[in-house]
């Protein structure tokens, strides 16, 4: 009880807002140099900003996933709408043989390829 009344008494107080008030006075003091130095390196190019935030590493780990799976995603449209291109041509000109299945299995490969790449990345991903 004896301690908090000490810590209480005015001039515990006074010399505690002095204090304070002496360390503000030295990081108001150094605020000009420092925004000088500052603005110059800026108007050099040479500011330099580190971050340490780790939300902006998740996000763009999850950037990078995402445009990985698009990517990804538009491989298996491409060859999904070749092959259905390549099958209805075959169909419509009466074509058969080599020439239409060798191109169509190549087509299927890439096709079962990219789209079993794509459900590991999302599965393997858990949704981030």
């Amino acid at each position: 009880m004896r301690a908090l009344a000490e810590l209480n008494r005015p001039d515990a107080q006074m010399r505690r807002v002095l204090r304070e008030l002496d360390e503000m006075r030295g990081i108001v003091g150094a605020l000009p140099g420092r925004i000088s130095a500052l603005l110059q390196r800026l108007n050099d190019g040479e500011l330099r900003i580190q971050t340490c935030d780790l939300e902006v590493r998740r996000t763009a780990t999850a950037l990078s996933q995402a445009g990985t799976r698009i990517a990804l995603a538009l491989i298996v449209l491409a060859a999904t709408l070749g092959l259905a291109g390549l099958t209805i041509a075959a169909a419509i000109a009466g074509w058969d043989g080599l020439p239409v299945i060798l191109p169509a299995s190549i087509a299927l490969v890439a096709l079962l390829s990219a789209g079993a790449v794509l459900f590991i990345s999302i599965v393997r991903g858990g949704g981030g």
